[in-house]
């Protein structure tokens, strides 16, 4: 893998090299996912080391990911560890990855790079990351990377597929992060009363309803901030590090189904 990963700094602005990186991850997917799949040993020397180049690749050379049969793979792989992992270099090597993917799919190198790449980051993808996230935040997410996720989430919040209205005929409502934000808020169990309904508004008003912080062609770091608190105040309040501080009249929870 150090030698990929010296391979993509060396030709990453080779645009025909696009395709020969995009399958040399394939087989790297091949050789590496079913050894990292539960209920194997963790591996978390091998974890690291494939999401440090799946990162490398997603901020040199975002095209390859794009064409990359394994891409939903890694990207599923990647959220899952969200939620499972409890390894800061594996969790800061997903947050990497998953975070690079996201600003490209806002900030491509060109209008098809970053449609295929938001497009690699929505639906069922989409749905297993930010569930993955809502679920780790709790109890399994070590509480020294839960701010990282602010800087994954920022810019996934306002993809056109995270916003895209529900099916014809479903029973949920709302943009599709809120629908996904819902039913994993809603699975969430309750420890010594938390998270409470409240709680739970909170975050999900935090996760749909604020400003785009990558909206008008730049970066609201204040945004990311804010963002970044909520996360660390709804950890805090579910481990019972301190106590819940919002008005409940302010958010309007829908319950799941």
């Amino acid at each position: 893998l150090v030698v990929v990963d010296a391979l993509v700094d060396a030709f990453c602005d080779d645009a025909s090299a696009a395709a020969s990186f995009g399958a040399l991850l394939d087989q790297l997917a091949a050789a590496a996912l079913p050894a990292l799949a539960p209920p194997a040993e963790e591996r978390p020397d091998l974890c690291a080391a494939l999401l440090r180049t799946c990162a490398r690749c997603a901020t040199l050379c975002a095209s390859a990911l794009a064409r990359a049969a394994a891409a939903p793979q890694l990207v599923l792989h990647a959220s899952r560890l969200l939620e499972t992992s409890r390894h800061i270099d594996v969790l800061s090597q997903a947050v990497d990855f998953l975070r690079a993917l996201g600003r490209r799919a806002r900030y491509g190198r060109d209008p098809a790079e970053s449609a295929a790449l938001a497009h690699l980051l929505g639906g069922e993808a989409g749905d297993a990351l930010l569930g993955a996230a809502i679920r780790g935040l709790p109890d399994s997410l070590p509480l020294a990377s839960v701010p990282l996720l602010a800087d994954v989430l920022a810019p996934l919040l306002h993809l056109p597929q995270w916003r895209a209205p529900p099916p014809p005929g479903a029973a949920e409502t709302g943009p599709a992060a809120r629908r996904w934000a819902v039913r994993a808020l809603g699975a969430l169990p309750s420890r010594k009363g938390e998270p409470s309904d409240g709680t739970k508004r909170a975050l999900l008003a935090a996760l749909c309803e604020a400003p785009d912080a990558y909206g008008g062609g730049g970066l609201d770091l204040e945004l990311i901030e804010r963002l970044r608190e909520e996360l660390i105040s709804f950890a805090r309040v579910c481990r019972g590090i301190e106590a819940a501080a919002f008005n409940i009249a302010a958010y309007d929870w829908v319950p799941a189904g």
